[in-house]
């Protein structure tokens, strides 16, 4: 049972009426409701929705077991509820004459029995009346009986049109008379004092019962959280209550975007002074606890908290905490609950010690030393656990005076979460913004605002590091007493209209602010000064808020003064279903790209500045990330604390002095969410005032040009789903209008783009952008991640045996790049300084591939899950004993473990090799990620910035050898991830330079080639299905394979050593909807021409399968068959005519011309359509039974079997007449139709030589209904 969460109502005691502290009374009036007196007084508590009052076992209960009778039921007219199914055309009329608490979902339905009869005093069936005191119900007299009817959100009753309208439609005001409870009673509120302004909002319950099952929502992949700063995320165990876009679940929390949730909230038992669930329908029934818990296995740390707004009435804290007996018992059970139920901590909500519910004047002075003393308790309690201990606090100066030792909280506590918001709200009867940053000058109290209160608990005693600054996700919302009037400090008596979701009057969830302002016309006043976040007004409603500006400076302010983090209320109240159109959760998503950033905010050996730069290791810097303002379009700095105030755009641009070209890059990962960019590059107009914009931007802060960062056109943060087809054009537009006007002011002009065939195919027009762009960035790094769930490389060079995805390399992705149409001279290659990190599910599997949780731990410097630096993973190398895996054959850089932590990076040898290709290759030079990555002081002792300097030793003649930074051979734990070759006899060149060639080919493999190393030649192999042709890896219908070409003589034995090598980034995640497939060259077998055919079935899905069972076309071996059917394609239902089954495998990944391509070696293929599947329904019946449709067919067919280049057609409609085999389904027409379409097929393709075929059924039963008459006309 639970009890709700609206603020309670304090009865005043009658004089004649004595009550026992902490006894339960019930409500003679309402069954639903009952007292707990606290202090001689009877605070009005009430049951959750579909629960009633049990006086005998003083707890909420079922209906069933309670003998209630509610005075309202003695009504002269017998009451009516309706029930509603939130649709206005469903509606179930209960009668409360029979045992309505029966029904939980409409016990809730509560009319106070002050009613007269109806309005007038009479009752007259057919009439409607409006509702005293709410807007959002009405009142029907059917019969002379009364019916309340409560109607969905967002509609109210217009009277003069007896219906429900839209609130600006209807003349209608929520002021009850006398008598009236508008909300079931609990219409009440405990004010809080003029001075002492920080009254959380109300948190409502929701008036239906929860179903127990729940959706996910897909998260998307992003750049992790610095481990450096907090995230503390509130999940509210009521919200899952909310109806439509507001409900919220366990499931819908993304665990990329907090680092700790906490859980709110538990209880406190008023006797027993203990822990207890709050509602227990949630918490346990519905497994709320063990859902929320289950986010450990992500790497989330999920704390249980205790107390909020609610819970903190009454004495019962202050009891508590005075009493070191109570104390002792509440700290052993405590630890027992927490462990009971998976949780890592407590977080300690109490508001608030000695100022109950911020009146000051309530509890005693000894609250605040005794709270200290349970802190302290707790904390010694904790310690040998390993659990969290911390604790929400006021921001208010004068609450921090009276109830808090701030120096032992200081002490004790993991983090203080500072609730930094509710500073202003309807209680104040006049307009304030919710949560200011900083003072303003119209304030009644100077410390009312953010930056004071942060500064006020630093300066009592609190380490800054410690301190986590709260952020709200809602507004507090006004009523104005004239709407012409509202500023801030307008008139306001009373709260704003609740939300359609939230239903709780003074307050709103972001999504339903966003959602005014996007779409209902309110307008938004902004502070020049960034003071304070926006407010918003229409008509006499009135909202503030913080929006995702104020949201990033309250992040950067949060950096700047290097504190612990952020925290938020809550995550049910931000944009988490993306009603507005900026992305899932875009408040959140704003804490996490500030606070995520490594860098500058990176602690010891991790910090990297501008003079760390080494200008003589780089011939460009790009300075990353500006952003796009997602109102006006425009570029704005990312982090002006970082760009403006400690002058990186200056520090950063005066490297030009040196020689080097400077750019700024605008976009990201984080940057690319939502809709923005594509908004930019589809208007014209947009395009126009972007570019004037930028060129302005970029002359100011004196850069050399513009990168440009959008991950992705269409493919919207890899999501090719998400963005429009335009997205490919309008970005090539873009590019090219932007080129037009940087060239004649000598502006550079690049952009980092995908490796991914799917979204290269889908977003980019690259001949356009090879003609107008300076260089084009191929990020080849992030192929794998956390993401995938199993282990992987981020960098691979070239495929390996165990790929998912043959394309997911860097040589394919260059290669497919500048077969698009890319100069090869304008391509750049990207190359990690940094690893991709995992998580092992089991400690004993750690090869590629291995089961993953999540992502490997943070780095003690960057701070990221899932994320190291090459000088962090040296350093687990070198010092911590980490095993390294290195691939012999040179398709990937290697792999280092230790017990569960697995981490794949790129190290001197690998990057050596991938410097040497970019040279043979002939492209226009190598970009990495990121310069802050390299080991830049040297940790692990061999150089400064190894894997930089060995690029420019490759590509640029950098003085001297290098000594050898092979983080691996210092070690004694190194091993092969297969067994070295034995020695091979080749051909070798007089001198030991390989005759001054990069290249050689292979003399006995075609797919297979050599790179010279230093003087030594490493085996090398092509992605599978390519040939070596001179200097790349090419089509085998295009590569001259033959013996040795380059002139090699003298026989040398000569050891091939490969080494292993590969590649990642840190801002792109890389990722497909399906994975393709290896391709194995076939052995050409003996064809035995019998006469006989051997028709042979192929489909396009078992390539989807793993393992041994993947099947793609390579598998094919053509010696066996005499004919292939390639199944399926499938037959539109609205055209009826055909298309491909499955464009991914059949267009996307070549499957028609790899299949079609076994016409070459005697092979007959043809394309069989429909199959049991596609057979559903009536479409083929249709087709064959429609003359017209049939000609239709027939012309579409022929000319898709000649543009695939197939020789025939095979049907598997299954069947006619017996759909699916059942044989009542057709009309008896389908038999002779199905006959005229064979027959109409066969004279068309027999004078283009196609062959024509069917697979029929071996039923008697089907064919004497459905097929008798093809057999003639079938060859």
């Amino acid at each position: 049972t639970s009890l709700s969460t609206e603020m309670p109502v304090v009865t005043p005691s009658d004089p004649e009426i004595t009550c026992i502290s902490g006894q339960y009374y019930p409500d003679q009036k309402n069954c639903r409701a009952f007292y707990i007196c606290v202090n001689n007084q009877l605070v009005r508590q009430t049951c959750a929705q579909g629960l009633v009052w049990n006086q005998d076992q003083t707890m909420c209960d079922w209906g069933f077991n309670v003998k209630c009778e509610d005075s309202y039921r003695n009504n002269p007219c017998e009451l009516f509820v309706s029930l509603t199914i939130w649709s206005l055309s469903s509606w179930s009329i209960f009668n409360l004459s029979r045992e309505l608490q029966q029904i939980p979902h409409v016990s809730d339905m509560f009319v106070s029995d002050s009613l007269s009869a109806s309005p007038s005093g009479s009752c007259q069936a057919g009439v409607f009346s409006t509702y005293p005191g709410n807007c959002n119900k009405y009142l029907i007299i059917p019969q002379g009986s009364r019916v309340l009817r409560v109607i969905v959100p967002l509609s109210e009753l217009a009277e003069k049109q007896l219906s429900c309208d839209w609130p600006d439609s209807a003349h209608c005001t929520e002021t009850a008379p006398d008598g009236i409870d508008t909300e079931g009673g609990n219409n009440q509120t405990l004010a809080p004092s003029p001075s002492m302004s920080t009254t959380p909002p109300s948190r409502p319950t929701s008036s239906i019962r929860p179903p127990t099952t729940s959706t996910s929502v897909p998260t998307t992949p992003g750049e992790d959280l610095s481990g450096y700063f907090k995230v503390v995320c509130y999940f509210t165990n009521w919200a899952w209550y909310r109806t439509g876009v507001g409900k919220y679940l366990p499931e819908d929390i993304d665990a990329n975007l907090c680092t700790h949730i906490v859980y709110g909230f538990a209880v406190l038992d008023y006797e027993n002074l203990i822990v207890k669930a709050h509602d227990s329908w949630a918490d346990f029934d519905n497994k709320f606890y063990e859902r929320v818990v289950a986010y450990k296995k992500k790497g989330l740390k999920v704390s249980l908290a205790l107390g909020g707004w609610n819970d903190s009435a009454g004495d019962k804290y202050s009891r508590l905490v005075n009493s070191a007996t109570a104390r002792r018992k509440f700290v052993l059970q405590v630890v027992q609950f927490l462990d009971k139920y998976g949780f890592d901590g407590l977080d300690l909500d109490w508001e608030y010690p000695k100022c109950w519910q911020v009146d000051c004047d309530k509890g005693p002075d000894s609250d605040k030393a005794s709270f200290a003393s349970l802190v302290r308790e707790l904390r010694q309690a904790f310690n040998p656990r390993g659990l969290l201990l911390s604790s929400a606090v006021s921001p208010s100066k004068t609450v921090i005076d009276a109830g808090y030792d701030v120096k032992t909280l200081g002490e004790n506590l993991d983090w203080v979460a500072v609730m930094t918001y509710d500073f202003h709200g309807q209680w104040d009867k006049k307009t304030g913004h919710v949560a200011p940053l900083y003072f303003h000058e119209d304030d009644d109290f100077f410390f009312f605002n953010a930056n004071y209160s942060i500064n006020y608990w630093i300066s009592e005693g609190v380490p800054r590091r410690k301190i986590v600054m709260g952020m709200p996700l809602y507004g507090q919302s006004f009523q104005l007493a004239q709407a012409s009037t509202n500023g801030l400090n307008s008139r306001a008596p009373g709260p704003g209209q609740a939300g359609e979701f939230t239903r709780a009057a003074g307050f709103l969830a972001y999504y339903e602010i966003c959602d005014r302002v996007k779409n209902r016309g309110w307008t938004v006043v902004k502070d020049p000064l960034d003071r304070m976040g926006p407010y918003a007004f229409k008509g006499n409603q009135w909202v503030s808020f913080d929006d995702a500006h104020m949201i990033r400076l309250k992040s950067e302010y949060i950096r700047a003064m290097d504190l612990g983090g952020g925290m938020v209320w809550a995550l049910d109240l931000d944009d988490f279903r993306n009603r507005c159109g900026d992305g899932p959760h875009p408040l959140l998503n704003t804490i996490r790209s500030v606070l995520a950033t490594p860098g500058t905010g990176a602690p010891g050996g991790g910090k990297f500045l501008p003079s760390d730069i080494d200008p003589e290791l780089c011939t460009h810097i790009v300075y990353g990330f500006a952003v796009l303002n997602g109102d006006q379009l425009l570029i704005r700095p990312h982090d002006t604390w970082a760009d403006y105030d400690n002058k990186f755009y200056e520090k950063v641009t005066a490297l030009k002095l040196k020689g080097l070209k400077v750019l700024l890059a605008i976009g990201g990962w984080n940057d690319s969410a939502g809709d923005k960019y594509s908004r930019l590059v589809n208007s014209p107009g947009a395009r126009a005032r972007f570019i004037a914009h930028v060129l302005d931007f970029i002359q100011q802060h004196n850069f050399d040009g513009l990168d440009l960062d959008w991950e992705y056109p269409k493919c919207w943060q890899v999501d090719c789903k998400k963005g429009p087809d335009s997205d490919k054009e309008a970005f090539a537009a873009l590019v090219r209008e932007l080129s037009t006007a940087f060239k004649p002011k000598g502006l550079l002009l690049s952009s980092a783009v995908s490796p991914s065939r799917a979204v290269i195919s889908a977003g980019y027009d690259v001949p356009v952008l090879s003609q107008y762009l300076d260089w084009i960035a191929v990020m080849t790094y992030d192929f794998h991640g956390q993401w995938d769930k199993i282990t992987g490389h981020v960098a691979p060079m070239y495929p390996h045996p165990e790929d998912v995805d043959v394309t997911f390399n860097a040589n394919f992705s260059i290669h497919y790049w500048i077969r698009q149409g890319a100069d090869p001279k304008k391509i750049v290659m990207g190359m990690p300084m940094y690893g991709q990190s995992f998580s092992l599910a089991d400690n004993s599997e750690h090869g590629l591939n291995a089961p993953t949780y999540g992502g490997g731990e943070a780095g003690e410097a960057t701070r990221a899950r899932g994320f190291l630096a090459y000088y962090e993973i040296c350093t687990n190398i070198k010092k911590k004993g980490w095993r390294v895996i290195k691939d012999k054959k040179g398709r990937m850089g290697p792999y280092a473990y230790s017990r569960d932590q697995w981490v794949s990076f790129d190290d001197t040898s690998m990057i050596r090799h991938k410097a040497e290709f970019i040279k043979a290759m002939g492209l226009g030079g190598g970009m990495i990620w990121a310069l802050d990555l390299d080991d830049f002081r040297d940790i692990c002792s061999c150089e400064q910035y190894p894997l930089l300097r060995t690029i420019n030793r490759v590509l640029r003649g950098y003085p001297g050898p290098g000594p050898n930074c092979d983080i691996a051979a210092a070690a004694d734990n190194i091993k092969n991830l297969i067994a070295p070759p034995d020695s091979v006899l080749l051909e070798t060149v007089d001198e030991p330079t390989c005759g001054n060639k990069i290249f050689l080919s292979h003399s006995t493999d075609c797919n297979k080639y050599y790179l010279c190393h230093h003087g030594e030649l490493l085996e090398q192999s092509c992605p599978e299905g390519l040939y070596w042709n001179t200097d790349h890896c090419d089509w085998p219908e295009n590569a001259k394979c033959g013996s040795l070409e380059e002139g090699m003589s003298s026989s040398t034995s000569i050891s091939i050593t490969m080494t292993e090598q590969a590649t990642t980034s840190p801002t792109t995640k890389l990722t497909t909807a399906r994975p393709t497939t290896s391709m194995k060259p076939s052995t050409p077998g003996t064809s035995t021409d019998t006469g006989y055919k051997v028709v042979c079935y192929f489909t396009n899905w078992a390539w989807y399968r793993q393992g041994i069972g993947k099947y793609t076309p390579d598998d094919i071996d053509e010696s066996l068959c005499t004919h292939i059917a390639y199944g399926f394609a499938v037959l539109d239902g609205t055209t009826l005519t055909i298309k491909p089954h499955d464009s991914w495998a059949d267009i996307d990944n070549e499957f028609y011309r790899k299949v079609t391509d076994l016409k070459k070696k005697g092979l007959k293929v043809l394309v069989a359509i429909g199959g049991w599947n596609d057979s559903l329904g009536d479409k083929y019946s249709r087709l064959v039974n429609n003359a017209a449709s049939r000609r239709k067919f027939v012309e579409n067919v022929i000319q898709f079997i000649v543009k695939y280049n197939f020789d025939g057609l095979d049907l598997d409609w299954e069947y006619p007449k017996c759909w699916q085999v059942d044989c009542t389904k057709g009309p008896d027409s389908d038999k002779q139709g199905f006959a005229a379409l064979v027959q109409e097929l066969s004279t068309s393709f027999k004078p283009l030589g196609l062959l024509l075929s069917s697979a029929v059924s071996p039923s008697k039963v089907v064919i004497d209904s459905g097929e008798t008459n093809i057999l003639t006309t079938l060859k």
